[in-house]
C-alpha cells in the first residue's frame, strides 16, 4: 500500500482567529434571529392575536393565594 508523505499538508490547521471569526458569525446569526422572533411576539400581541409563547406564559402563571404575596 503505497502512502501519500504530503498528506499532512491537506490538512486545514484551525488557529484562534478562525474560532473567532466562527463565534463572531454565530453571535451575529442569533441576534438577528432574536430580533425576528421578538418582532413576530410584538406584532402578534399588538394585533390581538394570541400566540404560543404568550399562552404558555399565562397557562403558566400561578396567581399566589392570601398571604403568600
Amino acid at each position: 500500500m503505497a502512502t501519500d508523505t504530503d498528506s499532512n499538508s491537506a490538512v486545514p490547521t484551525n488557529d484562534d482567529s478562525y474560532y473567532e471569526t466562527l463565534a463572531g458569525e454565530e453571535e451575529i446569526y442569533l441576534e438577528e434571529t432574536e430580533e425576528e422572533v421578538s418582532k413576530m411576539l410584538i406584532s402578534g400581541l399588538q394585533d390581538g392575536r394570541s400566540t404560543p409563547v404568550h399562552d404558555t406564559a399565562v397557562e403558566s402563571y400561578q396567581k399566589p393565594e392570601a398571604g403568600q404575596e
